[in-house]
């Protein structure tokens, strides 16, 4: 399976559009909050299924989803709950106690792949209001009965 993984768009549209385009074909489109209106335009772009979670910007919609494929259990969150922005440890607790293969999360606007006791927390970091120095970014992922293996895309 192949996913395209958005998340901090906050209404900025063109760039997720092209996000979309550059990924090219996805089985799944992620986004992982903030801001649920843009990921409900998705489907405007792309025939890919769409896995929406809300952020702290949202009103609407479901805080977690858990997506399992390929046998690997996927956990979606926005990441303010868990204090991102300043430890991933609660993150890793959570990945944990849910036996998440992976966490993916936003909130920072900051790429990031780390792996906690073998589970992956990923961060696709913004295409919309990318922080930290970083540029825009989106996030691909192959998954597979064999893993999970993220890439940090920078946006055209």
């Amino acid at each position: 399976m192949r996913i395209l993984v958005l998340s901090d768009t906050h209404r900025h549209l063109e760039p997720m559009k092209r996000a979309i385009a550059q990924a090219g074909p996805v089985d799944y489109i992620f986004h992982l909050g903030d801001n649920t209106l843009d990921a409900a335009q998705i489907s405007k772009y792309s025939d890919a299924k769409v896995v929406r979670v809300k952020g702290n910007c949202d009103s609407i919609g479901e805080a977690e989803q858990t997506v399992f494929l390929e046998g690997q259990r996927l956990l979606l969150t926005h990441g303010h709950t868990y204090a991102v922005k300043y430890s991933l440890d609660r993150l890793s607790y959570l990945a944990e106690e849910r036996q998440a293969d992976a966490v993916l999360f936003g909130h920072t606007h900051m790429p990031l792949t780390e792996y906690v006791s073998g589970r992956l927390l990923y961060n696709p970091g913004s295409v919309g209001e990318p922080r930290g120095g970083h540029r825009p970014t989106f996030g691909l992922l192959l998954v597979t009965k064999d893993g999970i293996f993220p890439k940090t895309v920078e946006l055209r």
